[in-house]
């Protein structure tokens, strides 16, 4: 009877230790490919949450909420959350949205030491084909979250 009570300890602490986003998704959604010593930051696409469409516009409309639905990038009111980005990019006539990476540097800053930087992916790894970077997104973990889309 022991070892059935072991089996069942085991099963449920695995259980617990389940599948992570941010665990998980480094390597497998994003990551960091070193290339002639340089680190190049890189994301998978795309993300299926997302809808692809043939004006930029209509992506950038579907990505606040599912971002912020992320593992801390909304934290509780007061608090700093976890800084997620990724691109907006084309592949064969139409705009996607790649995963969002959490790809942060913490650097120190005169106003606050938890300042966080989030390393923009210069790389789109889509199975389909060759992409187009038009533009990185951002969510912004300050005191109240917000989504920030950037120009390439």
């Amino acid at each position: 009877m022991a070892p059935l009570r072991w089996l069942a300890a085991l099963t449920l602490l695995s259980a617990c230790g389940g599948y992570s986003y941010l665990r998980d998704g480094y390597g497998t959604y994003f990551g960091i490919e070193v290339r002639d010593g340089r680190e190049i930051p890189w994301v998978r696409g795309p993300w299926p949450v997302i809808d692809s469409s043939v004006e930029a516009d209509a992506i950038i409309d579907q990505l606040c909420a599912p971002l912020m639905g992320l593992p801390a990038a909304a934290p509780p009111r007061g608090e700093y959350g976890q800084e997620y980005c990724g691109v907006i990019y084309s592949h064969e006539g139409r705009y996607h949205a790649s995963w969002p990476a959490a790809l942060e540097t913490r650097r120190p800053s005169a106003e606050n030491s938890d300042f966080k930087n989030c390393r923009v992916p210069k790389r789109v790894v889509d199975e389909r084909g060759r992409t187009a970077i038009l533009a990185d997104y951002h969510t912004h973990p300050w005191r109240y979250s917000s989504l920030s889309i950037q120009d390439r």
